[in-house]
């Protein structure tokens, strides 16, 4: 007989798992990992993590983590840095407190218009990248 429920939840408390499978219709991506700092056993046999999604026991797996999945985390982790600092150093270049993301791409699209580096089709295609995000 497998673990129960209730050891399953209290092992991955502070663990990363990777998403396995989706049939129970949660919303993570498939092969992707989630830092767990929160988890509950519900009343339909699964799991509730973050209190965001509940899961399958059989849609994650948890334990060791190798060296290729740390580095696929940190590579991920700063894209998503950089990402924010960007957006950061918008709103401190503009004096907004709040961030509005048409207004990101409004101002990185005149930002690129004014590189005479570029060439126009160059410059189509980075705008085009700013629009579809």
């Amino acid at each position: 007989m497998g673990k129960s429920l209730q050891k399953i939840a209290k092992e991955i408390i502070g663990k990363s798992i990777t998403i396995q499978s989706n049939r129970g219709g949660h919303g993570y991506v498939i092969g992707s990992s989630v830092n767990i700092t929160h988890a509950t056993v519900s009343t339909n046999g699964m799991i509730r993590v973050n209190n965001i999604w509940s899961l399958y026991p059989d849609e994650f797996s948890y334990g060791p983590r190798t060296k290729a999945e740390i580095k696929k985390d940190i590579a991920s982790l700063q894209k998503e840095i950089t990402a924010l600092e960007a957006n950061l150093e918008f709103m401190e270049e503009t004096g907004l407190e709040e961030y509005d993301e048409t207004e990101v791409k409004v101002y990185q699209t005149l930002k690129l218009l004014k590189q005479d580096n570029l060439s126009d089709v160059d410059k189509t295609k980075l705008i085009a990248g700013l629009i579809k995000g």
